[in-house]
């Protein structure tokens, strides 16, 4: 009797067993080990770069000039002010068309008619206010196409009325070549820098990414070197046109090898 129990006792712990053995299996308690799978490169990731301004400058004769001059009168009246500020332009005009200057080379830049009140009033008047008149100023933008002519062009401004004289101002009627010059010498200077760059950090240049032309700034712009002076009435003018000097600046990307 004892035998069998025990015989019994036997095939049940057996039968555990296999049991046991069957749902660890089922449930994947086991010893195999998975390696993980190496992670991939971002095919996204940008490459690396560098990035640097380089500038161009060009230094050229200019082959134009525009001349700002204008009347200022002074009258009691709206009426006063603007009527003889509209002869004096008229006049002026006609002095100018004498020196060569065609209608389309003269436009108004600025036109205002304002009061000035006089700071002191008079013993007759109140306290609080002083003498009215009224101020009529008439601008005109004259383009000169032919610098030989510059000083007479001034000269005549002067003898045809005009009493506010703003400036000279000196440019080129066609820029684009020397603008392309000016690009041309900012890519040299772009890539100097960037070889430069990369040279000190023990890398190497290599295509461009990206170009981008900085605009405001000093970019893009002229500067006049001239040396002028006007005499005024009744005296002799010397304008020296001097040269140009047009800067422009590129903004690029490089990739770094």
């Amino acid at each position: 009797m004892k035998q069998k129990y025990q015989s019994i006792v036997l095939v049940a712990v057996a039968t555990i067993l296999l049991v046991t053995g069957l749902v660890i299996g089922s449930t994947g308690f086991n010893s195999t080990v998975v390696a993980a799978a190496p992670q991939r490169a971002d095919s996204t990731a940008l490459p690396r770069t560098i990035t640097v301004v380089g500038e161009g400058k060009v230094h050229t004769s200019p082959d134009m000039a525009q001349v700002t001059v204008g009347v200022d009168v002074t009258k009691p009246t709206v009426k006063e002010a603007t009527t003889q500020s509209n002869k004096m332009m008229e006049k002026l005009k006609g002095a100018l068309k004498a020196q060569g200057i065609a209608d389309k080379d003269m436009q108004t830049s600025g036109y205002n008619v304002y009061i000035e009140q006089s700071p002191y009033p008079s013993p007759e008047s109140s306290a609080t206010s002083g003498e009215v008149k009224y101020r009529c100023g008439n601008n005109l933008t004259v383009a000169v196409h032919d610098l030989k002519k510059i000083d007479a062009v001034l000269e005549a401004t002067v003898n045809g009325g005009a009493n506010n004289i703003s400036g000279v101002m000196f440019d080129l009627s066609d820029p684009s070549k020397a603008k392309s010059d000016a690009r041309q010498k900012a890519v040299a200077d772009a890539k100097a820098k960037a070889e430069e760059l990369a040279k000190l950090n023990g890398v190497k240049v290599g295509s461009v990414v990206s170009i981008s032309e900085v605009i405001g700034g000093y970019a893009g712009a002229y500067y006049d070197n001239t040396n002028r002076t006007f005499a005024g009435v009744g005296g002799s003018g010397t304008v020296s046109p001097g040269q140009l000097e047009l800067v422009v600046q590129l903004q690029i990307t490089y990739v770094l090898e």
